[in-house]
């Protein structure tokens, strides 16, 4: 058996609290018993190998469970996505490298023991939040499987997270949807309708719009409260409290324009392209006023207790302590 994180999108995810948590990473197992793990095979005969994601332990890496997502017998050239974990829900997304349209399924995985909760075929695995899990139907199957996201059309669908049944979907409502993040039980959603390309707010459980972002070059969120979208043209910053409901606007430019992260009512502001030239980050707050303009570089994560960053343009990065 290999933990093969560097064929998976992201590599591994990990959930569960910080006392016991669960690093999530993806398996292949194939019937082989050489002591070299290499079984070469005779013209014709078939091919069999299992594919999934296995959970380890965050104390002594021990696994604690293997959920098979490809089984014995199918499993191939397969790329899987870990795309989500939402409340005991991991959401998973497999297609072959060979682009056969048929390959793509979205599979719903118990986060307490790996098994399969439902899956479905033909679409793409987005969001788990409040119950509710985002999927993306393709408009045109073949296509997105061989250009892959974000360069095919499709439409957001609500699915009860238990039971995999259809909620709610955006097919009526636009010509190509897609779920970008959430905060708390929102999310947000790019949309397009004759040819007018918008950035909307939405209950999770039911579809229904919350509120109207307009067409933001970027966006972010804390994943708990605040989002936060700043727009190309006049450099303003939008944000939206779930707690007040209300879309607010900054009063002032800011720059850069590409957000980095959300955290405790700040904004992180970074462009990617160019890490090692500091005059290109900031933090600010949601009336656009500079927090901070020095920053060891472009922001990866944060915690309450550390915020890691990427320092170089070649991938190098560092830890940092967050102080209160």
């Amino acid at each position: 058996m290999y933990f093969r994180p560097g064929n998976a999108e992201p590599g591994f995810l990990v959930a569960g609290p910080p006392e016991d948590f669960l690093v999530l990473v993806p398996y292949y197992r194939d019937d082989c018993e050489h002591p070299t793990g290499w079984c070469p095979r005779e013209d014709g005969e078939p091919y069999r190998a299992e594919e999934g994601v296995a959970a380890l332990s965050g104390k002594d890496g021990s696994v604690r469970w293997m959920g098979p997502v490809v089984p014995f017998g199918e499993a191939g050239d397969t790329a899987i996505a870990l795309r989500d974990v939402g409340e005991n829900l991991l959401l998973v997304e497999t297609r072959d490298m060979n682009a056969t349209p048929g390959s793509l399924h979205t599979v719903a995985l118990r986060l307490s023991d790996g098994q399969e909760l439902w899956r479905h075929p033909g679409v793409e695995g987005r969001i788990s939040t409040a119950g509710t899990v985002l999927v993306r139907r393709p408009t045109d199957l073949a296509e997105a499987v061989l250009l892959g996201h974000p360069f095919a059309d499709g439409t957001v669908t609500g699915l009860d997270a238990a039971s995999g049944h259809r909620r709610w979907d955006l097919q009526e409502r636009f010509s190509n949807s897609d779920a970008e993040l959430v905060a708390g039980d929102l999310v947000v959603v790019r949309t397009s309708r004759d040819g007018a390309e918008s950035t909307r707010v939405l209950d999770a459980a039911s579809g229904r719009e919350v509120a109207h972002l307009g067409n933001p070059l970027t966006c972010g969120s804390d994943t708990r409260s605040l989002i936060a979208c700043v727009d190309p043209l006049d450099h303003t910053l939008s944000t939206f409290q779930i707690d007040d409901r209300e879309v607010r606007v900054s009063g002032r430019e800011v720059r850069p324009i590409s957000i980095s992260g959300v955290w405790r009512g700040r904004v992180f502001l970074s462009d990617a392209f160019t890490v090692g030239d500091p005059a290109r980050r900031a933090v600010v707050d949601r009336s656009g006023n500079v927090l901070a303009d020095r920053l060891p570089g472009h922001l990866l994560a944060i915690s309450d207790r550390y915020a890691i960053f990427r320092t170089t343009d070649d991938g190098n990065i560092s830890v940092h302590a967050v102080t209160p």
